[in-house]
């Protein structure tokens, strides 16, 4: 009997409170507080989204950040015509055919540059604008 009452007092209490909340509800006055600005440009997330995933933050629209350019070789030679360079590779970094470089060459204009054939730790690179000179550095 003494197990009964300790299961059927904590019912009771539970149950009886929660008939209670709908009478305090309605007696208590919501202060006014101001109107919230709508807020622009986020998409509503779901509420399985939300279960889902419940840490993720609001969605990211911006860019990702800028990479410094690298030294990746420098110009030995410049063509006659001055159409394409020859390009001696730093040790340890790669290029690949149609990649495009660029020349900052302090004071001017830079300069790019189209990746056409590679041999060795030399490739040869089409100028696609600017005035490359031997000696400059290639940045990619």
């Amino acid at each position: 009997m003494r197990r009964l009452l300790l299961l059927l007092i904590p019912f009771l209490v539970l149950t009886g409170g929660c008939s209670l909340l709908p009478h305090l509800a309605k007696r208590a006055t919501p202060s006014p507080t101001p109107a919230a600005a709508p807020i622009v440009n986020q998409p509503k997330r779901s509420f399985l989204n939300i279960l889902l995933h419940p840490f993720a933050g609001k969605p990211k629209n911006t860019p990702p950040k800028a990479q410094p350019l690298r030294q990746v070789g420098t110009i030995r030679t410049l063509s006659k015509d001055e159409t394409y360079v020859i390009v001696e590779l730093e040790p340890g970094t790669m290029v690949f055919p149609g990649g495009e470089l660029v020349i900052t060459a302090t004071g001017e204009q830079p300069a790019r540059l189209k990746v056409s054939e590679i041999q060795g730790s030399f490739f040869v690179a089409d100028i696609l604008e600017g005035k490359p000179e031997p000696g400059d550095s290639v940045q990619q």
